[in-house]
């Protein structure tokens, strides 16, 4: 009978989970926008970037401002809209609400 086998170990990180954050976080934001772009400014494979964000260590973010809209905006948004929408022949127009605007 053969002797069983050794169980296999994994290769220990290079990099611990604090070293790995301190070099993401010291990465301006403009360089973060892809992992190619992360990967060549923290010197970090690409694929071991992937392996930490599919195990949990790195988690994506996205972040999107929606601009406010200006009055003047909004109304010509509304007319926009209207000018698109079919109306059966003999339909009153019914007023849903009213709006004043002040066009500069």
């Amino acid at each position: 009978m053969s002797p069983p086998r050794k169980s296999y170990s994994k290769r220990k990180t290079k990099l611990s989970k604090e070293e790995v954050a301190v070099l993401i976080a010291g990465v301006p934001l403009a360089e973060r926008q892809t992992l190619a772009s992360l990967s060549k400014a923290t010197r970090i494979p690409t694929t071991t970037l992937w392996r930490y964000i599919k195990s949990g260590w790195v988690r994506r973010a996205v972040t999107r401002v929606k601009p406010t809209l200006s009055k003047t905006h909004i109304f010509r948004r509304l007319l926009f809209c209207l000018g698109h929408i079919e109306r059966p022949i003999g339909l009153k127009y019914v007023l849903l609400f009213t709006c004043k605007v002040l066009l500069d």
